[in-house]
């Protein structure tokens, strides 16, 4: 593929300027100055009184490191990407977690295997695991019946006719054959071994309990015959190369290069992609000219663009030099002097432009969510903050959004009035810790009015209450009761109800009205609601 031709050409163009001064985060910057983005990651120019970024990046918050807008990167076992928008005139950058793809199935002799599924060919002494469209074989590895009508393990001796063979393998244009082969001298048959203070007859086999796998007595030595990682949590012993699902992250028993065995994360599988007919793997970036492109899952993707200037200097897309008499600006718009209209990020968000309002969320933490669908909880609340401008102005669309969790008990994570600022309220949301219990609703709309939370919110601004849960409440009752001293107070309560667990008499109840119950199949879901959520929010 050819990445040139999913770019915009970027033009030098002569520009009429007229120095203003720009304010940003307590500082002034005069024309063509160049800062810092709060973030300590993204660079921003001011030009003609606005602030246009030009190097744009998300901040050291998940891993340390900077990472360009639009860019794919690992972390803990999963991937993450860097978005960005505008909030007022500013950029703000946030990363979230990348959706796990839909591995390829695979197919032997005809029949079609899930990824993870384990099954055996017509040889019947091998097992295989399908990961991803491949299918390796795992650990203990056999040779087939042919020699003594069993299945024997890689390196094991087998004695046949009173002869001792040895099951080897070797790998034959990048597959692996299976074969006997006679020893030669032949060992002394009547050897024997000792393993945890136990005699073994010679080729006597036995469960190695430090390495969780077999052995077989051979001329007086203990041989290893299968490869193995047990587990730290469970005990559980898993054959070297099988992978394994549990949530939301796969597993993977490994062989570290010292020779030890250790279960690791195993970072998803993305298809590479192809240029000028070399292979560059998922998230491996390529720089052409001036621009950089990175690939991800079959398709390159160009997260950082710039123009080359006169002396060949690579300049950030908006920004603005001088060479000469001249002034240039990098822009993909065609036209003289025209400032740069375009997307930060690879999504708009639409802002909601109505007047502000106070919004405390209410979110269902118990243990029948779970950890991993939390999370997904967290990512989609923290998105649809993204919609709305945040502050203390309500006139000028600036809302306001405070937040507490319930399972058991009820816990104030942040008031209306902590967080100002989009992106410290994005990641206040994203740390809210998974705690599990019960669905106690009742009590969370108790501790709203038992603590006043709306009193930290403005007068002037209409107060919304927007409940998450995936179940009934544990004391369906109360919750009625609880619910209706906030409606009391002139709080408008929305209700989110997630899975096939959410009773929507029970919602119908809270809100008072069925408009403001809304429903979703699943954790998987989340995408479906956000702009009809949002909508509500924002015109409620």
């Amino acid at each position: 593929m050819a990445i040139s031709s999913s770019l915009k050409v970027l033009l030098l163009l002569p520009v009429l300027i007229y120095a203003q001064s720009c304010d940003y985060s307590g500082k002034t910057y005069s024309h063509l100055d160049t800062f810092f983005h709060q973030n300590g990651c993204a660079k921003l120019q001011c030009q003609k009184g606005s602030i246009l970024p030009v190097y744009e990046a998300c901040g050291r918050d998940l891993d340390g490191a900077c990472h360009l807008v639009r860019s794919q990167f690992l972390y803990n076992g999963a991937y993450y990407r860097c978005l960005g928008r505008i909030v007022k005139n500013l950029p703000v950058y946030y990363t979230e977690p990348l959706p796990l793809n839909i591995p390829p199935n695979c197919t032997a002799e005809g029949t079609v295997y899930k990824s993870w599924d384990k099954f055996t060919r017509s040889d019947g002494c091998r097992i295989y695991q399908c990961q991803s469209g491949l299918m390796p074989v795992l650990s203990p590895e056999a040779c087939d019946k042919k020699l003594d009508g069993k299945c024997n393990y890689v390196n094991a001796w087998v004695l046949s006719n009173s002869k001792v063979y040895k099951c080897e393998k070797q790998v034959v244009s990048g597959k692996p054959v299976y074969s006997y082969t006679l020893i030669n001298p032949q060992p002394v048959q009547s050897s024997t071994c000792t393993a945890n203070n136990k005699r073994l007859t010679f080729l006597q086999k036995t469960d190695n309990t430090d390495n969780c796998g077999i052995s077989q007595c051979q001329d007086e030595k203990l041989v290893p015959l299968s490869e193995v990682c047990r587990s730290p949590q469970d005990g559980k012993c898993y054959p070297l190369d099988s992978q394994w699902k549990v949530g939301d992250k796969i597993y993977g028993c490994v062989k570290n290069t010292d020779g030890s065995y250790e279960i690791k994360v195993i970072p998803p599988s993305y298809k590479s992609c192809t240029l000028d007919n070399k292979t560059y793997d998922h998230t491996q970036t390529v720089t052409i000219g001036c621009s950089i492109s990175q690939c991800q899952s079959s398709k390159f993707v160009r997260i950082y663009a710039a123009c080359q200037d006169g002396q060949g200097i690579c300049r950030p897309l908006n920004s603005i030099w001088t060479e000469g008499s001249n002034r240039f600006q990098c822009t993909e718009k065609a036209g003289w002097g025209l400032t740069v209209d375009r997307v930060i990020g690879d999504e708009i968000i639409p802002v909601c432009a109505n007047p502000g309002k106070d919004v405390i969320f209410v979110i269902d933490n118990s243990g029948s969510i779970g950890a991993t669908n939390f999370e997904k909880v967290k990512t989609f609340i923290a998105r649809l903050t993204l919609r709305f401008f945040i502050g203390t102005n309500a006139s000028k669309s600036e809302f306001q959004f405070g937040a507490i969790s319930f399972s058991g008990a009820v816990i104030k994570e942040f008031d209306l009035n902590t967080y100002t600022d989009s992106t410290q309220l994005y990641n206040a949301i994203q740390a809210i810790p998974f705690r599990a219990g019960g669905t106690y609703t009742d009590l969370a709309f108790d501790y709203i009015i038992n603590y006043n939370l709306f009193s930290k919110g403005r007068t002037v601004a209409p107060d919304i209450a927007l409940l998450i849960t995936d179940g009934i409440s544990t004391v369906p009752a109360k919750t009625q009761v609880s619910a209706k001293r906030v409606r009391d107070i002139k709080v408008q309560i929305l209700a989110l109800g997630v899975g096939a667990n959410i009773n929507t008499v029970e919602l119908n109840g809270v809100t008072n009205n069925s408009s403001d119950v809304y429903n979703i199949a699943d954790f998987a879901s989340f995408k479906q609601i956000e702009d009809r959520l949002s909508q509500k929010v924002c015109t409620a």
